[in-house]
């Protein structure tokens, strides 16, 4: 089969749907059919139950071939920050203080999970990522099973930044993604990552993110005129002018249906 004509995947797991979409385009691949596979009423998935279930709509559909980006929902990912050492020799003492860190902050269990720790700065402090031990065995698995090549994982924190980093001006600055009912929360300065906190989004009102906000700036002592990143759901729009006009809400480009279905 031609290169140009395999087929490209996106898929996002979360613990109350899977989300698939076909993209087309070559330079900016773009969702044109999408299928939305919910998880059964008051019922979260685990990470493996919604690879199971991305496994059993391919399954189902038929044959694939071509690749896939997979985002997955920071309820699945545990994160640390990483201070900066001269000390620090090499790769495997990184990861072992990652792992000391994350034993810190999550228990004995995490510090066990699969590991990626972002590239570095010199001098800049940065970010661990956790995923429990049995997904990218599951993830492969299943990507091999239809004759997918597995491009990117990423978790949805990274990825939303990673694609939103570019409209963010300030050096020194809180980022906060809402997303799957909780506020994923970061300050990041001259020197890298600083700090970086889940908090759950019960209340969806523009008061409870407000006071979500104004408890990391003393938390983390920033100054008065830190800047402040919002990245929105679209149904939390509606909201945005009840927020303090000095926030900055990023668009969140959310899949849109464009005809068919995967």
């Amino acid at each position: 089969m031609s290169l140009l004509r395999r087929k490209r995947y996106s898929a996002r797991l979360t613990p109350s749907a899977v989300t698939l979409a076909e993209l087309e385009g070559i330079v900016r691949p773009a969702p044109w059919m999408v299928a939305v596979l919910p998880a059964p009423t008051d019922v979260s998935w685990t990470v493996a139950e919604a690879v199971a279930e991305m496994d059993r709509h391919f399954t189902k559909q038929g044959g694939r071939r071509g690749s896939i980006d997979i985002v997955l929902a920071d309820a699945f990912v545990r994160y640390a920050v990483l201070p900066w050492s001269e000390k620090l020799s090499g790769q495997q003492e990184v990861e072992a203080l990652a792992r000391i860190r994350l034993e810190e902050l999550f228990g004995t269990a995490v510090a066990a999970w699969d590991i990626v720790v972002d590239r570095r700065e010199f001098g800049h402090g940065g970010l661990v990522c956790a995923v429990a031990p049995n997904f990218p065995n599951l993830l492969r698995e299943c990507c091999a099973a239809h004759n997918l090549t597995l491009r990117s994982l990423m978790p949805d924190f990274m990825e939303r930044y990673n694609r939103l980093r570019g409209q963010i001006k300030a050096i020194e600055f809180l980022y906060a993604s809402v997303a799957d009912g909780r506020c994923q929360i970061a300050y990041r300065n001259d020197t890298g990552w600083h700090s970086m906190r889940a908090v759950s989004m019960r209340e969806h009102s523009a008061e409870a993110l407000t006071d979500i906000l104004q408890r990391e700036i003393l938390l983390q002592d920033c100054p008065d005129n830190v800047g402040i990143y919002l990245d929105l759901p679209e149904s939390w729009l509606a909201l945005r002018s009840d927020l303090a006009p000095h926030y900055h809400v990023l668009p969140f480009a959310a899949l849109n249906r464009r005809g068919g279905s995967i």
